[in-house]
């Protein structure tokens, strides 16, 4: 049920702004035709005929994203299947680069606190016991005291899980810093083996509401600045 949610969403919104094309289309058609009998329906005309035009702009530019607009492949459409290789060699890039760098790790590392999460398990006699049974040559008298003081010890001393918890975030910090490379490769080669209907699909579906959006606004900012321009040029001329 949750994964046909994104689909009935977007279903949604791309019908809500075809409707709204259409009524600025009849309101149009519907204008033009008492204009003469009621001049002021000019000015509805103005505004229902840039609302026509914004919308199918964005229409337009929309679907140009995602495949070839009425089928036609002109330049510059179905943007994303086409440019896919290079959006995944970009990607891997990007994601090196600027997200999974060595200072974000590490500070990731550092709010996850792991010293004080490897103090809280420890604390507890269930997972002594498997401590006990994965590592055998650590089973000895007093091994249940020791955990329990390293247990006590990372929960109490705030400077003793800070600095291990830095030992930590410094060890994943360099081993990203090694790895940015690897990384990069790995997320392109996976965005290359992407099926493409599947990518845009994919894609479409994450941000295709807020698309729709930029056409619902389209024809209601078009038709706005229609009818601003029909009335500064009965004003000016």
């Amino acid at each position: 049920m949750a994964a046909a949610d994104p689909e009935r969403a977007l279903a949604r919104q791309k019908t809500l702004a075809t409707a709204l094309v259409l009524a600025a289309a009849l309101l149009y058609v519907v204008s033009k035709a008492l204009e003469r009998r009621a001049p002021p329906m000019a000015c509805v005309a103005a505004f229902a005929e840039a609302a026509v035009i914004g919308a199918l702009a964005d229409w337009y530019a929309v679907v140009a994203l995602f495949r070839h607009p009425l089928g036609l492949k002109l330049p510059h459409t179905a943007i994303i299947p086409t440019n896919q290789a290079r959006i995944a060699d970009e990607l891997g890039q990007f994601v090196a680069e600027h997200l999974v760098t060595a200072p974000r790790v590490a500070q990731k590392v550092v709010e996850a606190d792991p010293a004080g999460a490897a103090g809280a398990w420890l604390a507890q006699r269930e997972n002594q016991k498997l401590v006990s049974a994965e590592a055998p040559w650590l089973a000895r008298p007093g091994l249940a005291f020791v955990l329990d003081e390293i247990a006590r010890r990372l929960q109490r001393d705030p400077e003793l899980r800070a600095r291990l918890n830095a030992a930590i975030a410094a060890r994943a910090g360099t081993l990203v810093e090694r790895s940015r490379a690897e990384l990069a490769r790995l997320i392109a080669d996976e965005a290359h083996a992407w099926d493409r209907g599947h990518a845009v699909r994919t894609i479409e579906l994450a941000i295709g509401r807020d698309l729709q959006f930029v056409r619902v606004s389209g024809t209601l900012v078009g038709g706005l600045l229609g009818l601003a321009i029909y009335s500064l040029t009965r004003i000016v001329l």
